[in-house]
């Protein structure tokens, strides 16, 4: 999606040709997170709503991808070197198996991140609910494949399409 197709109150600024919405918009969009995640990840477009719109101009931001690629990197190392990890610590420790069987496609998804390369929100939405669901697949031991399909999901909703 590109940010200038987006409706609702965005304004282009002339200087920098970046989006600028109104700051009530891009407030609200940060109280709605969860639930506009949600809608990203399951395909909703994001110039449905202006909401969506700065949702996704949010989640797609520099800093945000930089943030995300950060905590792909925590949750490789927490697998990696379990041991690190103090003991009576509240975070929830990610599986060694599950992620250890997906490091390539791990690093993938850094390096992704971490390129300037164009992505969608809803690639970034979809990580964003991996990452953060403590019974999910990087955090439990389910099916062998089950964080597999997970990031390929993610890897699919990444991939800019026009």
């Amino acid at each position: 999606m590109r940010a200038a197709q987006a409706f609702g109150s965005v304004r282009v600024a002339k200087a920098r040709s970046i989006p600028r919405l109104n700051p009530l918009v891009r407030m609200s969009a940060r109280l709605r997170a969860t639930r506009l995640d949600a809608e990203l990840a399951s395909g909703t477009g994001p110039w449905r709503s202006s909401l969506l719109a700065a949702r996704a101009l949010q989640l797609t931001s520099k800093r945000s991808r930089q943030m995300l690629a950060t905590s792909l990197e925590r949750v490789l190392e927490e697998a990696q070197f379990p041991a690190r990890r103090r003991v009576s610590s509240p975070v929830i420790a990610p599986c060694h198996a599950a992620v250890s069987a997906q490091l390539p496609q791990i690093f993938a998804l850094t390096a992704r991140l971490r390129s300037q390369a164009p992505v969608e929100a809803a690639g970034i939405a979809a990580l964003r609910m991996l990452l953060s669901d403590g019974s999910g697949p990087i955090y439990t031991r389910g099916q062998p494949d089950t964080l597999g399909h997970a990031l390929d999901r993610v890897a699919r909703g990444l991939e800019v399409t026009d």
